[in-house]
């Protein structure tokens, strides 16, 4: 039994037409049928009389009907007072993200946590990984959203998987490459590479040459820089080629061209981390905004 049933019997003794009730409750007159015979069969008793020319409520119908509009409103009610409580939990949290790497996530948890918890104030900033961790450590900020391989090894946060971002090649626009599908690691060889410095993101650095070293190369470096957008722009600017998770690249970078690698073991998750033992009460609500 659910509200949708309840809600049919209750638009269907209001009307005493089947037609006319499937369309108040926006469903096909069979679905509609469905829903009453299913709620009889639950009740262990029939509702209605039914022929070619009329509907009525039996009378244990009529007695039934009390209750089921006696439970709607009950329902409204809760809904209504849900809500309110809803809308009267305050407080503030303080967000960090890496760049362009996580704006959406940080555009979509913004927006729905205002709409859902209006009282709560978000205030968010913008800095490297490091600089995340050590922010997060601090208190400097309530939760940090990153790359999972950034906080290995550190049993003081507390994190939940938001989502997962392949490493892609990121290539120059008139690159001979830039309009496949997709390539091969190994079709870049030869090429000549620009990275972010490893203090950055370490373990993002690592995983890259890792990945050249599997395709059977060393890349050549010729440029360092010192963040994810930094060598995104070198690339369509300066004709160099780089690897970067695909949440880290903004494919609205002038003179670039984003393409799969294949058959490539190297991805990461992008998470929402904490301080374990945190007390604030926003964090899990943002929790399970994310999450949806």
């Amino acid at each position: 039994m659910n509200r949708q049933r309840l809600m049919c019997f209750s638009t269907l003794a209001e009307t005493l037409n089947f037609s006319r009730a499937a369309e108040c409750m926006f469903i096909s007159q069979p679905a509609f049928s469905r829903q009453i015979a299913n709620l009889e069969k639950e009740l262990g008793c029939i509702l209605l009389k039914r022929n070619t020319h009329k509907v009525e409520l039996t009378p244990e119908g009529e007695t039934c009907l009390q209750f089921v509009n006696s439970v709607l409103r009950e329902y409204d009610k809760l809904i209504e007072a849900a809500n309110r409580a809803s809308n009267e939990i305050s407080g503030t949290i303080l967000i960090g993200y890496a760049g362009r790497s996580h704006i959406e996530l940080v555009f979509e948890g913004l927006r729905d946590l205002h709409a859902r918890y209006p009282h709560i104030k978000a205030r968010i900033c913008c800095n490297h990984i490091e600089g995340l961790k050590r922010g997060l450590r601090s208190g400097e900020y309530d939760v940090i959203i990153l790359f999972e391989p950034c906080i290995e090894g550190d049993n003081d946060i507390e994190w939940i998987t938001l989502a997962r971002s392949q490493f892609d090649a990121v290539l120059p626009q008139h690159h001979p490459l830039a309009n496949n599908k997709s390539i091969p690691l190994s079709a870049l060889k030869n090429e000549r590479f620009v990275s972010s410095i490893r203090e950055t993101a370490p373990q993002i650095y690592d995983t890259r040459l890792k990945l050249c070293a599997q395709a059977g190369f060393v890349p050549n470096i010729v440029e360092h820089v010192k963040n994810a957008q930094a060598a995104t722009i070198s690339v369509g600017a300066l004709g160099l080629v780089t690897l970067l998770p695909k949440a880290a690249v903004d494919p609205c970078t002038p003179g670039i061209s984003i393409v799969p690698l294949q058959g490539l073991e190297g991805s990461f998750n992008i998470i929402l981390a904490w301080r374990k033992g945190e007390q604030n009460p926003c964090i899990p609500l943002f929790c399970r905004i994310l999450k949806g």
